[in-house]
């Protein structure tokens, strides 16, 4: 008959000896915590491209802002036809006029190629370098697909808030035609305005209430694949303006494919 002893009982394995551990290898890529050999390279090469992609992008919109202003200061040094000389005694247009128009035309147009220009220079580059770092890896795929998935809620709310927006300053209107016949007087003029802006508050009142932990988790998770892609460069401040990190301008970049490009980079 046997018998048990009721403890756990461990005699250890052949050649063990106390105090001494047998090598346990990391997972492959990892040392200590840290991510080590081609697993570290990967994550390298990945904010490495991101920061490029970000530096570039920031050049393309400064140049485009840099047109505009070009715009602005040759519009604004015009000769701009007062109210009695832009048409003559018979209605038509004044030379004068006229030539302002042809300008403010031409110098419109110059802004506008300058703006394509600036944001079409190494645009096969620059979109291979946003498929690189948002779409290849599939981690960071992921998150962007979370992020458009929560977007699209958002988006969907908004356009519902137009819609009852509508519907209440409809519903204002009504009201107001059953007590006064609806006449169109500066007194209803001046209701509909009111009333109007009344519906439009407290629609968007709705969608903030409605939005509010959607859009919250949009900021987190937008927030967090700029810091992932951007890796080592997450705090370092980039040649952006308005950027205090490559993260924050990581995070605009993010928001920027999501709201316009991500269909364009599916696979």
């Amino acid at each position: 008959m046997s018998t048990y002893i009721d403890y756990l009982q461990h005699h250890g394995v052949l050649g063990m000896k106390w105090g001494v551990r047998r090598y346990q290898p990391y997972p492959s890529g990892h040392k200590g915590g840290k991510e080590v050999g081609e697993a570290a390279k990967s994550k390298s090469s990945v904010s490495q491209k991101a920061k490029k992609l970000l530096d570039r992008d920031y050049d393309a919109r400064k140049e485009s802002d840099s047109a505009y202003k070009r715009y602005q200061d040759k519009i604004q040094k015009l000769n701009t036809p007062s109210n009695t000389e832009w048409r003559d005694k018979n209605g038509k247009l004044t030379e004068k006029a006229k030539t302002y128009l042809k300008k403010t035309d031409e110098y419109e147009n110059e802004w506008r190629d300058a703006e394509r220009k600036a944001f079409s220079d190494e645009k096969k580059e620059r979109d291979a370098l946003k498929k690189s770092v948002f779409f290849d890896n599939k981690e960071i795929s992921r998150d962007v697909s979370k992020a458009k998935s929560i977007k699209d809620e958002i988006n969907k709310a908004y356009a519902e808030t137009i819609s009852d927006s509508s519907k209440y300053a409809k519903e204002a209107y009504k009201q107001y035609k059953e007590r006064t016949g609806g006449n169109d007087d500066y007194s209803f003029s001046h209701y509909i305005w009111r009333e109007g802006n009344a519906a439009y508050d407290k629609a968007f009142s709705e969608y903030n209430s409605r939005t509010k932990d959607l859009r919250s988790q949009y900021d987190k998770i937008t927030e967090s694949i700029g810091r992932k892609v951007c890796g080592e460069f997450a705090d370092m401040k980039p040649s952006s303006e308005g950027f205090s990190t490559y993260a924050s301008a990581g995070k605009f970049e993010v928001d920027q494919i999501i709201q316009f490009e991500s269909d364009r980079f599916k696979r």
